[in-house]
């Protein structure tokens, strides 16, 4: 599944596990709570743009959550950033889901991701939010990058495979970036 965005300069793709990962903790009913975790990826696309996640993490007993609110637990979260990061991949954003069959950021999930802004312990310049919803047929996404840079949060379209471009002669190597 392939998102693209950032004026054709950021490329994000999501493995078959990691799709998986968000069908079982999709919110199928309304007295289910949120879920989430982190999404990591090999590369954080320095030199194409491209970022495909192949891990996404489960839900941990530590974390905190209601029908429409998750606070994901600090520890678990940096002990998984640093042993997936011993094992070569690198910690790209987070997801979690909602009860909705065309799920998207809420002003709640906005107004916590703007801390992320300034946190000095994220050495990103981009930062995946994926929303996972829709029903047992079907996992529905919302995909945006909080973009560090201008203080953005930038909605991605799912594109075709045809969209992915392996190298952008039109454009300058200054104005792509790395997530």
């Amino acid at each position: 599944m392939l998102f693209v965005g950032c004026d054709q300069t950021l490329f994000v793709t999501f493995s078959a596990d990691v799709l998986s990962t968000f069908q079982e903790q999709q919110q199928l009913h309304f007295w289910q709570r949120e879920r989430g975790g982190l999404l990591f990826a090999r590369s954080v696309g320095q030199t194409d743009g491209r970022v495909d996640v192949v891990q996404a993490t489960g839900p941990s007993p530590w974390d905190k959550s209601g029908l429409t609110w998750l606070k994901l637990d600090h520890r678990r979260c940096l002990n998984e950033i640093t042993s997936r990061f011993e094992a070569g991949l690198h910690f790209v954003g987070y997801w979690h889901t909602h009860p909705e069959m065309k799920p998207k950021l809420s002003r709640e999930d906005i107004a916590s991701a703007w801390p992320l802004m300034t946190d000095p312990g994220i050495d990103l310049t981009r930062l995946l939010l994926v929303v996972v919803g829709g029903n047992r047929g079907s996992t529905a996404l919302d995909v945006s990058v909080l973009d560090r840079r201008n203080g953005a949060i930038v909605p991605l379209q799912r594109g075709n495979p045809s969209d992915r471009v392996v190298e952008h002669r039109d454009r300058p190597q200054a104005q792509r970036g790395p997530i």
